[in-house]
């Protein structure tokens, strides 16, 4: 605390009012200096300045120091206060502070000092880069004064809590060199709707903060004019900034910022992945395209296999939407929507989870409808539960997307599959819709009241929620709202066509209840298509979409009146839209997104922070971007954002919030069709989207016992392995050895000694100097000693064959008696995904098992063959030991490596889901491990090269490590026009990773491709 005082300093014309006297028995909550000095341009509002926060402090218990005297940036000038304000600084004229001044408040910041800059203060020294850094970015032009539109984005930051939303006002709208979106966090932009002259695009941030090298930094735009100053709402604006800069309230300021977020790549090794769910123990369930139901288990940190449905896959078939029941932790059940190969429907089925053998089986099925599979059409994909357990299923339109990107109403005979008029617009056909049904417990399901139309009503079907949809991409439902949320991918039309109707449009659509929403009739925000006959070329009326359009079409079975269309929740085109520019232009996919609330009481380091409560995320895979969007309590959108724009989301296909509050996110990766369609994408995957934040970490707890087992008495080392995410924090231990809650050791490495017989659990509790603490238990078992057992022959990365027996030997000891040979078994299993199907097994110190492939695998596939080892002894308790080889095969698809460094994979024109590795420049390298030479001679590889060739070193351990062989790679004439060359290779007699190296000195650009390498 600091005696509060007022201290205002008067330089040459400065005046600001009537002084205040110091009050020298009143605390004060912290000080700043304000700092105005200018060289160059006056702003007349200064003065206003001055006195607004002045007052402020008076009202709010903080002292003020007001002065122009750059004198006072030396260490101990700077030393009393908490934040340095720059309000309205300017030196277009010149540095207003000189290099020691500078260095001076570069040492403050670092050293925990605050920074708040007000209006011109970015138009201030744009000689000094680091001022830059500190203040976001610089100043660079300005149209005319005007009214207009500030969008408040965070409603949590102490600056902006207390803003309207949409804030009107009149101002000096500022344009900056650069946009610092990414680099600091935006608190607040302009809606460039809403003015003009501006020249930063769609996306202009006006006010943002950021934690910035152990300081504190905020900025406002705003402020131009001396009567903003006295302006309630900009005074709270201003007034929070400070506070916040100073440290005196908390304020999250790294929400936008690139640095603090982490996207952790959770699996890799996917193929066409469709959709996610999170359940209640954090594990990722989800699809592919061609039948598979996969779990990524974050305690093994790897998927395995739970289901394969026999999807028929061509087109837009396959795999096409799942969910977990909102009561799967009691009773397994997963929803699946899917085309089956034998069958022309898509069908709706239940199976149930099987926890102890982590597979589904027991397959219901709910609902089948029919689907034509004549022509490529739209299948849609998504699927929710709302809280009262009714089920929501988003189906396409299952139509050509045909007629020159306008509305397919081709009603000719036997055009039926060009007129969606026969299904969305169908009210007794279920495609193109949201079906809304209430699954029962014995695999059927009942239709829940407030559907689009009641049961039993003529020519219609009681299962319609939703009717008029194109394709709806991934359905969520606002867990507070009930609101609807999708993705619907729109036609291809790029201008309106007054014969035929509007431009296409893709959408992002919000219902808050049943509803026709348009299609084929009506698109975007109610723009009507026009009636259009086919056969003669003439066109009629545009349809009625605020009224009800007609559908007189000979392929609809249903209602011949519809109901009121409704418009688009946010349609945008293929070029820029005029109401939400932010989404930007180019190729359109909308995927639908969660929308996040934040619970400050959820225990989640990786949830996302109060900036997003809620927010909905949406998506467009085309454009490679995700975006936030905000709105009023009514639902009507208010801003748009692009979400981490330097992120770089490749074809995001699918969003969810897990129970941790996390945002998960599927890749579909580079290439359009992926495997379904022949062009399989290597760079696929599943991620998590970690906020992180640095000072607010547990500690990562780890310990370890030596020995952990042993006759009594036994004394334990325990060691300390435990870490903090967070620098420089000191971590604290606490011990508890008997399991009586208290602490019986403080020490980090502690020595313990246990002197009754059985299973012992040490905890140790970790805790950093934010009170943040983890346990971690480590188990000593006395009264036994732990068996050893060791695989010692093959030896690990041996080379094997398919088919061909793999004798086996170990060495099972244990040192409390002497073991049973016939007692240890050994199992053999195809190793995938970095899981292991088992095979066949042995018991026996010695034997051998033969790899076989494993039904849905292929040689494509990245196999590799395991030996698994174990011996239970017969003490008590008994204790276990283990022991694991990784076998590999002769034949290698060079995709299957286990790292890389500069290549790419890419497509092999062979076909059949192969790849290749190119991209190949010198030093390139892949490497694959673990690996032993064991009676390997040589290394055959088929490799192509249009220009340069080169030459493949094979290396030992690393990429400069020990060369083992070398072979050249010849020109070929074409990137795919094959050779086999050969290298002989050394054994070094040691498993190790082995590394293929390209070489061809002194040559820029690709050398060659690498198809598949052989063990010779």
């Amino acid at each position: 605390m600091r005696t509060r005082s007022y201290v205002i300093a008067f330089c040459l014309s400065l005046v600001i009012g009537t002084m205040v006297a110091p009050l020298a028995a009143a605390q004060a909550r912290f000080s700043i200096l304000v700092f105005s000095k200018v060289n160059g341009y006056y702003h007349d509002s200064i003065p206003a300045a001055q006195q607004a926060i002045t007052e402020l402090g008076q009202e709010h218990d903080f002292d003020v120091t007001v002065s122009d005297d750059a004198n006072l940036f030396t260490d101990a000038g700077l030393a009393p206060f908490d934040a340095v304000v720059f309000s309205n600084t300017n030196s277009r004229d010149g540095a207003i502070l000189n290099a020691a001044q500078r260095a001076a408040f570069e040492r403050y910041i670092r050293a925990g000092g605050g920074y708040a800059g007000i209006h011109s203060a970015s138009g201030t020294e744009y000689d000094w880069t680091w001022y830059g850094q500190l203040m976001g970015a610089f100043f660079d032009k300005h149209p005319a004064i005007q009214p207009l539109k500030v969008q408040v984005d965070d409603r949590a930051h102490p600056s902006t809590k207390g803003l309207p939303q949409v804030w009107e006002r009149t101002e000096e709208p500022y344009d900056f060199r650069v946009n610092p979106r990414g680099s600091v966090h935006v608190l607040a932009s302009y809606d460039t709707n809403s003015y003009t002259g501006h020249t930063m695009g769609p996306d202009h941030p006006i006010s943002w903060c950021q934690n910035f090298e152990g300081g504190r930094s905020w900025y406002t735009g705003l402020g131009h004019d001396a009567a903003t100053y006295s302006d309630e709402n900009f005074r709270g604006h201003i007034l929070g900034g400070i506070q916040w800069a100073a440290g005196a309230v908390k304020g999250d300021c790294g929400a936008t910022e690139d640095s603090r977020w982490q996207k952790t790549l959770l699996e890799g090794d996917t193929d066409d992945p469709l959709q996610i769910e999170v359940d209640h123990k954090g594990r990722v369930f989800y699809i592919q395209r061609g039948g598979r139901l996969n779990v990524y288990d974050p305690k093994v940190g790897y998927s395995h296999e739970a289901g394969q449905f026999d999807a028929f896959v061509l087109h837009t078939h396959g795999m096409h939407g799942f969910v977990l029941d909102p009561n799967f932790a009691q009773n397994g059940y997963i929803y699946v929507y899917y085309s089956p190969r034998t069958k022309g429907v898509n069908r709706l089925s239940r199976v149930r989870f099987d926890e102890f053998t982590n597979t589904v089986r027991d397959e219901k099925v709910l609902l089948e409808f029919f689907s034509q599979r004549e022509i490529n059409a739209h299948e849609g994909g998504g699927m929710a539960f709302d809280k009262n357990g009714n089920l929501y299923l988003a189906t396409g339109d299952n139509v050509d997307p045909c007629c020159q990107g306008y509305a397919p109403i081709d009603e000719r005979p036997g055009r039926q599959n060009q007129d969606a008029q026969g299904t969305s617009a169908n009210t007794n056909d279920l495609r193109g819709k949201v079906l809304r049904i209430h699954p029962e417990s014995n695999g059927t399901y009942t239709i829940p009241e407030g559907n689009l139309f009641p049961p039993g009503t003529d020519k219609t079907r009681a299962e319609i929620w939703a009717m008029g949809l194109r394709n709806p991409y991934r359905l969520h439902i606002d867990p507070d709202t009930g609101w609807v949320y999708w993705g619907e991918v729109g036609p291809d039309a790029r201008e309106d066509n007054p014969t035929r109707g509007p431009m296409g449009y893709d959408e992002f659509n919000v219902a808050k209840g049943p509803g026709n929403f348009g299609w084929p009739l009506c698109i975007g925000k109610n723009r009507a298509y026009v009636e259009y006959d086919f056969t003669t070329g003439v066109s009629g009326q545009p349809y009625d979409c605020d009224g009800g359009p007609v559908n007189n079409s000979p392929n609809n079975t249903g209602l011949t009146q519809l109901p009121p269309v409704q418009p688009a929740w946010l349609p945008y085109p293929y070029s820029v839209s005029p109401e939400w520019p932010e989404l930007g232009t180019g190729g359109r996919l909308a995927v639908g997104g969660p929308t996040y609330h934040y619970d400050a009481d959820l225990d989640s380091e990786n949830k996302l922070p109060q900036y997003y409560d809620d927010t909905t995320f949406i998506a467009d895979w085309t454009r490679n971007a995700m975006f936030e969007v905000k709105s009023d309590a009514a639902g009507n959108v208010l801003s748009v954002n692009r979400f981490l724009p330097n992120a770089g989301f490749l074809r995001p296909i699918d969003m969810e919030i897990g129970p941790d509050g996390a945002l998960y996110v599927i890749e579909w990766g580079t290439n359009y069709g992926g495997s379904g369609r022949g062009d399989p994408n290597w760079d696929s995957g599943i991620y998590r989207l970690d906020y992180l934040r640095p000072g607010e970490r547990a500690p990562i707890a780890k310990a370890t016992a030596t020995p952990s087992s042993g006759r009594g008495p036994l004394t334990v080392r325990f060691t300390n392995q435990s870490t903090d995410p967070d620098t420089g924090q000191t971590l604290t231990h606490a011990w508890d050895f008997d399991g009586d809650g208290t602490t019986d050791s403080t020490s980090a490495n502690p020595t313990h000694t246990f002197t009754t017989n059985g299973t012992h659990r040490a905890r140790l509790v970790v805790t950093d100097p934010t009170g943040r603490r983890t346990p971690v238990t480590v188990a000593v078992t006395v009264g036994n000693s732990a068996p050893k057992v060791e695989l010692t022959g093959p030896v690990d990365g041996q080379v094997f064959d398919w088919g061909v027996p793999i004798p086996y030997e170990l060495a099972a000891t244990d040192p409390d008696g002497t073991v049973d040979c016939e007692l240890p078994l050994t199992k053999g299993g195809v190793g995938h995904a970095r899981q292991v199907h088992p095979v066949s097994q042995n018991r026996g110190c010695a034997g051998e098992l033969t790899p076989s492939m494993v039904a849905g695998h292929t040689p494509k596939d990245n196999l590799t063959y395991v030996l698994d080892a174990g011996y239970t002894d017969t003490g008590s308790p008994s204790l276990s030991a283990s022991d694991r080889l990784t076998l590999q095969p002769r034949h290698k698809e060079a995709e299957h490596y286990s790292r890389q460094s500069g290549t790419r994979v890419l497509n092999n024109s062979e076909g059949g889901g192969a790849g290749l590795v190119g991209g190949v420049s010198n030093g390139d390298w892949l490497s694959v491990a673990p690996v032993n030479l064991k009676g390997v001679t040589s290394l055959n590889f088929r490799v192509a090269s249009s220009a340069n060739g080169g030459t493949i070193e094979i290396r030992q351990g690393n990429p400069d490590g020990p060369l083992l062989g070398s072979v050249a790679v010849p020109v070929t004439g074409g990137g795919q026009t094959w050779t086999v060359v050969t290298a002989a290779v050394t054994d070094p007699g040691v498993t190790h990773e082995l590394f293929l190296v390209a070489r061809n000195p002194g040559v820029t650009g690709d050398l060659f491709n690498v198809d598949w390498f052989e063990f010779g």
